[in-house]
């Protein structure tokens, strides 16, 4: 089983606010940056890695969305049957067997900084690979180990 590195939504809006915010931030993302806030959260990555991304970012190569994406497949997660077993059973509150579009909206707005209606849509549409608008614990467990 993997460690598993748990990153906060406020850890992300402070990480975005350190170079989008008008009054903290000039839109660069720096090295420093970078390095400083993946130390945070316990991330090592290489120089040549953190160069990268920030060349890719700042050339608008990648926007933030993106850069997150790509910094979250660094992180090691556990993604052992078992938990991901009693996470999908958290999160089917009427023990279906399949979380419905609502039971993911549910789960998602409950986080401190709640997502778009929009992302919560892009979401289903990623987990929801046969199309049928419910997410089975396949799909779920898929998605959880990309």
């Amino acid at each position: 089983m993997e460690s598993r590195i748990a990153v906060s939504e406020k850890e992300i809006e402070d990480f975005r606010i350190a170079f989008y915010d008008d009054d903290r931030g000039d839109g660069i993302l720096t090295v420093k940056l970078l390095e400083s806030w993946c130390r945070n959260i316990e991330l090592n990555l290489s120089p040549s890695k953190l160069q990268s991304l920030c060349t890719q970012f700042n050339n608008k190569t990648i926007d933030f969305k993106k850069l997150l994406e790509l910094l979250a497949k660094e992180v090691q997660v556990d993604t052992s049957d078992e938990l991901l077993k009693i996470s999908f059973q958290a999160f089917d509150e009427d023990k279906s067997g399949q979380l419905s579009r609502n039971e993911i909206r549910s789960m998602l707005t409950g986080l401190e900084n709640r997502p778009t209606d929009r992302e919560i849509e892009e979401l289903i549409s990623m987990m929801d690979k046969d199309g049928d608008g419910e997410i089975d614990y396949a799909e779920f467990a898929s998605f959880m180990r990309q």
